[in-house]
């Protein structure tokens, strides 16, 4: 009960899921952020979530390194495109977390969109460092002014 609350009180979406990677608890914002309900989220394999819109190779890694190795992962860089919420760019920090001795280990997931972030970053960047990061297919030539 106390975890759970916490976990409700988190800005950031969030998700807690069992050894099977089964989604046992998932937080308000991150139903909200991702549009999904309780019914859509909760007992459902993490990958399924969404109609698969969680089956994101880099997340399939990230869950991997922490079930397999017990190393937790912080700032995972995803970017990945969601049908009903647009292009995210998300930094996930996973954690393998036994709420008891002797229980069934669980995995810790939080979930940070970044994307706003990311393009206001991209915006401050000086003219020529913009130019480069867009590459040659992007740069607009100067307008030629016919006498």
């Amino acid at each position: 009960m106390y975890a759970e609350n916490i976990i409700a009180t988190l800005r950031e979406p969030f998700l807690v899921l069992n050894r099977d990677l089964r989604v046992k608890t998932a937080n308000c914002s991150f139903f909200e952020s991702f549009h999904v309900s309780h019914e859509e989220t909760e007992n459902r394999l993490v990958y399924d979530l969404g109609d698969g819109q969680w089956d994101i190779p880099r997340l399939r890694t990230l869950l991997n390194e922490v079930l397999s190795k017990d190393h937790p992962i912080h700032d995972f860089e995803v970017e990945h495109n969601f049908p009903d919420v647009g292009q995210r760019i998300m930094l996930l920090n996973a954690r393998k977390f036994s709420p008891e001795p002797n229980s069934p280990p669980l995995i810790l997931l939080a979930i940070e969109d970044v994307t706003e972030r990311r393009r206001l970053e991209q915006q401050m960047l000086p003219q020529p460092q913009r130019v480069r990061d867009l590459g040659p297919w992007h740069i607009r030539w100067p307008k030629t002014l016919v006498s």
